[in-house]
């Protein structure tokens, strides 16, 4: 009986000890990081969202799980020939917003492969022979291409990419650092003949990105770049 007593008292200790370090990791998050946030994909083995607002994306091929930047085991997910479908309006384009991801290049055996994809907007890379640019750029149907920014990234290493809009100004972030910024030259964008985006290609093309992604994120609003920082370092 005493030693029941035992085990269930140092069971106890155990069980508290883990949730006030489950607590505590939760009270360090800063609150700015759910505002206005649309969308969190963590990708950690699927493609469930995780903002608590139910857009839960839909894969379309097999993405494979593998560990993040960090090492950990099924915490992000690698693109080789998939992609999902992301449960957001391109209407989201037409105010201020901020996306931002990790991002591992690691395969260039096609041109343009885009990252993510919306009638509206586009991340994607260059055809560079190095291929390692990055571009970024929102989309009007009838005036084509503006609000176009691009900056260097590490190949084939993890990188994290940042791209906001505040007022119709378009700026890039690549590890935590200010790259450069476009005028959109326009409030709207138009609307959108999908109302859903793709992440890992561009709907109805070959150009599939081929590497990895993890914890990509949509706001409702242009981050700072003191946000921006913190998101790097995460």
């Amino acid at each position: 009986m005493r030693l029941f007593l035992s085990c269930l008292f140092f069971g106890g200790v155990l069980l508290m000890s883990s949730c006030k370090k489950e607590s505590s990791a939760t009270a360090k998050e800063p609150a700015w990081l759910k505002q206005d946030l649309l969308a969190y994909y963590p990708l950690d083995g699927n493609v469930k969202d995780s903002s608590g607002n139910g857009l839960d994306g839909v894969p379309n091929g097999v993405l494979k799980p593998i560990a993040n930047k960090n090492g950990k085991p099924y915490s992000a997910l690698n693109f080789k020939g998939a992609e999902f479908n992301a449960n957001i309006n391109n209407t989201f384009f037409n105010q201020n917003f901020s996306v931002s991801l990790w991002v591992q290049w690691t395969e260039y055996t096609i041109s343009y492969p885009s990252i993510i994809w919306g009638n509206c907007f586009h991340i994607g890379f260059t055809s560079n022979p190095i291929p390692n640019i990055l571009n970024t750029y929102l989309y009007h149907p009838t005036a084509g291409v503006f609000g176009l920014v691009d900056g260097v990234l590490n190949y084939a290493d993890w990188n994290h990419v940042t791209i906001t809009n505040s007022n119709g100004i378009s700026s890039l972030y690549i590890n935590g650092t200010f790259v450069n910024t476009s005028p959109t030259g326009r409030s709207s964008i138009g609307t959108a003949q999908t109302n859903f985006i793709t992440i890992g290609r561009a709907i109805g093309s070959i150009l599939k990105f081929e590497g990895s992604l993890d914890n990509i994120r949509f706001y409702k609003r242009a981050l700072t770049a003191e946000e921006v920082k913190y998101l790097s370092q995460q």
